[in-house]
């Protein structure tokens, strides 16, 4: 497994590598523009930082996927921390051995033939205290992929925001396996904060946009509908944002396998 942190704009802010332990930075590289290589350098996160010749979020994923040289390909935003769910279920910053647990777990549903997992966000881990991980369902956040299924079975770049979801949907409707640990799970920064896609022009137009294309993508799967955030994200505006029936893709997908509907 290839780990890869694609960042814009946090040279002082990126959290993903602090407390990783070196043997998992060694495998780890953050993926910025060219510009703004040196800045990263210098702030000595242990781990190599490379430039990407692309700009977007989504043109960088798919950079880092051809990219590659390993068909495990980890990509993590920028602004996580990971947690671990106790036996009285709180969760707590991982400690160093385990980071081997989450990320041998990782390699071994790649293993078993699981397409795309991650580990979720820290408020749906929360409310799922009994499962340890759940197949498809809302991911964001960090990928691990399998190279090899993704760059044959999904077509990339078709938005510029929420492109995630759109990976998602493919693979499920292609009958593969997408699976979220809650065992595991992450702490990050509200949707939108500052650096990251903010400055790449997520505007709330531009995520309208988004969820319209995501809409018109996967008919009779996703609908728009408009959401105020509680707490700091998007400053508190209202967005467009998306409902998604991931349940009703798998069976899409278990039809597909059988012959009964070709993808839409």
């Amino acid at each position: 497994m290839k780990i890869y942190i694609p960042s814009r704009g946090r040279a002082d802010l990126l959290t993903t590598t602090r407390s990783m332990p070196d043997q998992w930075k060694r495998r780890t590289t953050i993926v910025v523009n060219a510009d703004e290589v040196a800045r990263y350098r210098s702030k000595n996160f242990g781990v190599e930082v490379v430039a990407s010749p692309v700009r977007g979020i989504a043109n960088t994923r798919l950079w880092i996927l051809e990219n590659c040289d390993d068909d495990h390909c980890y990509q993590i935003d920028d602004d996580h921390e990971f947690t671990k769910r106790d036996s009285a279920g709180k969760f707590n910053l991982l400690e160093p051995a385990e980071w081997d647990e989450m990320f041998n777990m990782l390699i071994g549903w790649y293993r078993a033939g699981v397409a795309m997992a991650n580990i979720s966000d820290a408020r749906i881990a929360a409310l799922n205290r009994t499962k340890d991980y759940v197949d498809s369902t809302r991911m964001y956040g960090n990928f691990s992929m399998n190279r090899s299924v993704m760059l044959s079975s999904v077509k990339f770049c078709r938005i510029d925001f929420m492109e995630d979801f759109d990976y998602i949907l493919q693979l499920l409707k292609q009958g593969h396996t997408c699976r979220s640990s809650y065992r595991f799970s992450t702490r990050r920064a509200p949707s939108n904060s500052e650096g990251g896609c903010s400055v790449e022009g997520r505007t709330l137009a531009a995520q309208a946009k988004a969820a319209r294309q995501l809409e018109a993508l996967h008919p009779n799967l996703v609908s728009t509908r408009k959401v105020t955030p509680k707490g700091d994200a998007w400053n508190g505006e209202t967005r467009t944002d998306v409902r998604v029936s991931w349940k009703k893709a798998e069976k899409v997908g278990r039809r597909f396998h059988l012959g009964l509907s070709k993808l839409g």
